[in-house]
């Protein structure tokens, strides 16, 4: 019997660990701006998230999220 993915996170196969990273870098970067050491900025975090997915798709490929 498997256990329910924590709310928010899609499992899905064997490409979840390696998924795990670009997670952990979207909550840090929440927690920074929520903690006040980057400025709020819906310009920035698109940017930020631009970025991020770009390096997640040229890293993992197929198995990459998709938007």
């Amino acid at each position: 019997m498997s256990r329910p993915a924590p709310s928010g996170v899609r499992q899905s196969g064997p490409e979840m660990p390696a998924r795990i990273p670009f997670d952990w870098v979207r909550t840090q970067y929440a927690q920074a701006v929520r903690f006040g050491l980057i400025r709020p900025s819906l310009l920035a975090s698109a940017s930020f998230e631009r970025n991020l997915c770009a390096l997640e798709r040229f890293s993992l490929g197929p198995w990459a999220r998709r938007a």
